[in-house]
């Protein structure tokens, strides 16, 4: 299957300002799930300078900086993906991430344990992630499962577009919240973000966004 995805992000502003660099994250990995088959990126005004390259963990990552001041800044992307896997359970798990809780006894790794650090530990999410646990006979896969139905079924999905993540307790109380909420290292798995915008602390940015896929070992 093909998918055709704009993306169109627009700054304004009341006087000329310098922008910072920036980071630009809209280019999906090429796996064995999906290939890039067309990919446009344009960005006004045109950066002084431009540096495509992988990042540390190997995904591609846009580099931009400018030199004259400008009252507006806009990104507009478009690009055509083409799927690759019909079956989404085409994997086998390793005998330890078959059942929770996962041992990350091999994933001892700087990348593994940025991702497997637990952010505002709370017994109510802990206690929300047991039942679910319990309920699926702590089967990877179907706990994964079971999560997202619950998370589509009983949270409602929320577009906030600044501001550092919610608690997980509030996420959990308040069943709402933008995707960088519904994502949360309280079930021992790693997640990483791979789509977004970023810029520099302290430097002229908008709105932000992020996709999280889990990754298990196999």
């Amino acid at each position: 299957m093909r998918y055709t995805i704009r993306h169109h992000t627009r700054y304004r502003y009341s006087q000329p300002v310098v922008l910072s660099p920036h980071l630009l994250r809209f280019f999906p990995r090429d796996d064995g799930a999906q290939r890039v088959v067309e990919h446009q990126l344009n960005i006004t005004p045109a950066p002084q300078g431009r540096n495509d390259h992988l990042d540390i963990e190997g995904n591609r990552v846009t580099q931009v900086w400018f030199t004259n001041a400008a009252k507006q800044l806009e990104i507009e992307l478009t690009m055509q993906v083409e799927t690759l896997r019909s079956n989404p359970f085409d994997f086998i798990l390793a005998p330890e991430a078959m059942t929770l809780p996962i041992e990350h006894v091999h994933d001892s790794s700087f990348f593994a344990r940025a991702y497997l650090e637990r952010i505002q530990p709370d017994d109510s999410v802990t206690a929300f992630a047991a039942e679910l646990s319990l309920a699926t006979q702590r089967d990877t896969v179907r706990f994964l499962e079971q999560l997202n139905q619950r998370l589509f079924a009983e949270f409602q999905q929320s577009h906030r577009d600044y501001g550092d993540p919610q608690s997980p307790a509030f996420t959990l109380e308040s069943k709402n919240g933008a995707c960088r909420d519904l994502m949360d290292r309280k079930f021992n798995s790693s997640f990483r973000p791979i789509l977004g915008q970023t810029v520099p602390d302290g430097g002229l940015f908008g709105k932000a966004f992020s996709l999280f896929p889990l990754v298990l070992r196999g």
